[in-house]
């Protein structure tokens, strides 16, 4: 698999949050993400945009492939799709 390390796009389900760095379930396989370079917290409860568990989203970003770790996108913009909190029942 030969991927460029710029412009990258994915869509998937935040499954889990740690700090600035979330994974993605694309339904294919999962994917950590990482947002420190936003400028903002999308995960805090100031501004517009509050990411959650269950969100879906879509992001682009440029690919870190760390040798040590996994692949990683640093998230440069990012879109809430369905919000999880938001479903009724909820």
């Amino acid at each position: 698999l030969s991927v460029s390390e710029s412009d990258f796009r994915i869509t998937g389900t935040i499954e889990d949050i740690e700090g600035l760095e979330f994974t993605v379930d694309t339904g294919k396989r999962a994917m950590r993400a990482d947002t420190a370079e936003l400028g903002y917290n999308p995960f805090d409860d100031e501004g517009y945009q509050k990411l959650a568990v269950g969100d879906r989203v879509t992001m682009t970003g440029d690919l870190d492939n760390n040798w040590w770790e996994s692949r990683e996108l640093m998230v440069d913009s990012i879109v809430t799709l369905k919000d999880a909190s938001k479903q009724k029942g909820k």
